[in-house]
């Protein structure tokens, strides 16, 4: 009896073990899923760079259309989130490169 008790604790022990280890393991997965959000989120407006230099290279773009139109308003949302945080490593690079999108 006394070695199916300790074979029980043994058990009950690892399971605790075990539990704890996928609570953990659980919570670091959470924290790293929200972490590649929140980067994919603040990628975005450096991404959208390229892709509004591209839209206005094309010969066709009408300045009266509304997809010009959704260029403004993407650039001014691109440079707002961009002033808003100055600390991130290329900002102002960005910065001068949708005001360079606003001259042309």
């Amino acid at each position: 009896m006394s070695e199916l008790r300790e074979a029980y604790e043994s058990v009950s022990s690892r399971t605790c073990s075990l539990h704890d280890a996928c609570d953990r393991a659980l919570a670091e997965q959470t924290a790293l899923s929200t972490g590649s959000q929140l980067i994919k989120t603040n990628l975005y407006y450096f991404k959208q760079a390229e892709v509004i230099m591209k839209k206005l290279s094309v010969a066709k773009l009408m300045v009266t259309g509304q997809s010009f139109a959704a260029i403004l308003v993407s650039i001014d949302d691109c440079l707002t989130y961009l002033r808003a945080h100055p600390e991130y490593k290329e900002s102002e690079v960005y910065i001068a490169k949708f005001e360079q999108c606003l001259s042309r």
